[in-house]
């Protein structure tokens, strides 16, 4: 499967972030969506979902777990990065029980990233 052909969608509150992330995907070749509101990406998801949703789990409107909640309602196959920069291990431990595939430690090098990708790519196509 070539980069072109997967689709990531990125949901963080912090716009400097999502530049960073959404710059250094296409630079890697990945098509790539970015959101600063959960409502409106969960609307997106609902009409065309990507392949790989990266989301930050603390938003102020709507965190990312309970984003995620709204999104299995729909889709229970979406593979799912949580980005974090710090994060409890009641979180994780609800992120865990909601299917998502790894977490993204803002502090962490881009690098990976570029694996939760790939571990992504695996769940999806394991899903397909």
């Amino acid at each position: 499967m070539q980069e072109s052909e997967i689709r990531i969608m990125v949901v963080d509150d912090e716009v400097d972030f999502l530049e960073s992330i959404e710059y250094w995907l296409k630079v890697k070749g990945y098509p790539v969506e970015t959101f600063s509101k959960p409502e409106i990406a969960i609307e997106a998801i609902r009409e065309n979902p990507p392949m790989v949703l990266f989301t930050d789990i603390v938003m102020p409107e709507m965190d990312g777990i309970d984003m995620l909640k709204k999104i299995r309602e729909f889709n229970k196959d979406l593979s799912v990065i949580i980005i974090t920069a710090h994060s409890t291990p009641q979180r994780v431990q609800e992120a865990e029980e909601l299917g998502v595939v790894g977490y993204f430690m803002k502090s962490d090098d881009f690098k990976q990233a570029a694996e939760l990708i790939q571990k992504a790519i695996q769940t999806y196509k394991k899903l397909q």
